[in-house]
């Protein structure tokens, strides 16, 4: 029998695709990908990361990125205001909301800064809050109206997996983006620590986008890892340990719906700055934030192997996305 291996290119070997290659040179790449065109409208939705791949792509001009509502300057850039999607349960429950029409009726919180009230739901998303319950009622049902072109209309929709922990209300199921404990001492509030296991994710996600194919025949779904490390974790493991376990559930989900859905691709954004084989480190010196040299060698291998075009990306006009789960440190005092 001959040597399977013989007629293999060189990105299928460590040596000639890592090893013997310039740090700079080395390029994680999926072997199923499709091409963008001018023509292609994206939508995109996840945490914090998933606002590189949009701010690029947005100012790029490579493709149509869908703005189902007008993004204000403080907003995270998405297609929609609906702000960090951290869980695949998220993402699925913010599509059923808005296919039903019904919306969180027990999204209107009260903050405990200042008494001022916002939906549990985005909690950052109203820096000044609300004046009270029933307006944080009317703005979400405005809001799920207006985001429903994100499942409907685009032929591509890129959602990057954040987190496996979440924060859950046991009574209606519903997952919060972020602890409420962080910004409220609501007493009608009620959660619990919830850590999603690699099936319940995938479950999801193969619900989420069965159901979004169903009202969008022929959409692709562009999955991505956030190489983000967690902000703090609630899980019995260290910090550390708990974002190793989490991150590599979530690849692990991505590799399982690539291989299992015709319409479900990856892009190795995780790999490209997570693995520890390129020179120096992709982190900031807060070692959790990516820098934006880092960032911009993701999105020009993303142009190579999505795009048919290179058109340049200015550094100058980026800043650093925005993460809700950021408020934990806030709220701790660090």
């Amino acid at each position: 029998m001959p040597n399977p291996y013989k007629d293999l290119d060189n990105a299928k070997f460590w040596k000639k695709a890592v090893a013997d290659v310039a740090p700079d040179q080395i390029h994680p790449r999926a072997g199923k990908r499709f091409l963008l065109t001018k023509t292609d409208l994206l939508a995109t939705a996840g945490s914090c990361f998933a606002q590189n791949v949009a701010k690029y792509l947005r100012g790029s001009q490579i493709v149509q990125v869908l703005e189902a509502e007008p993004l204000r300057e403080q907003d995270p850039i998405f297609s929609g205001r609906f702000g960090n999607i951290y869980t695949a349960r998220q993402m699925l429950q913010l599509f059923e909301e808005v296919q039903s029409g019904v919306i969180d009726s027990e999204c209107a919180v009260q903050r405990r800064d200042d008494s001022r009230w916002v939906d549990v739901n985005r909690p950052f998303m109203e820096p000044d809050g609300f004046a009270n319950a029933q307006d944080v009622i009317d703005a979400r049902k405005a809001h799920i109206k207006a985001i429903a072109p994100i499942f409907e209309d685009p032929s591509v929709f890129i959602f990057t997996l954040g987190l496996t922990e979440g924060w859950i209300n046991p009574a209606s199921g519903r997952v919060y983006p972020v602890c409420p404990g962080v910004y409220s001492d609501d007493a009608n509030l009620n959660y619990a620590f919830y850590n999603f296991s690699y099936e319940e994710i995938l479950a999801d996600m193969e619900q989420f986008i069965a159901c979004m194919s169903r009202v969008n025949p022929g959409i692709r779904v562009l999955l991505t890892v956030s190489p983000v490390p967690l902000t703090a974790t609630y899980a019995c493991d260290d910090v550390m340990t708990a974002t190793i376990l989490s991150k590599s559930i979530l690849r692990a989900v991505c590799g399982a719906l690539e291989s299992r859905l015709d319409n479900a691709f990856y892009f190795p954004s995780y790999e490209m700055i997570a693995n520890p084989f390129t020179a120096g480190s992709s982190y900031c010196d807060n070692l959790r934030t990516v820098r934006q040299d880092a960032i911009e060698a993701v999105m020009r291998r993303f142009e190579v192997d999505y795009t048919s075009s290179r058109v340049g990306w200015d550094a100058e006009d980026d800043e650093e996305a925005i993460c809700d789960d950021v408020q934990i440190e806030n709220s701790m005092g660090f």
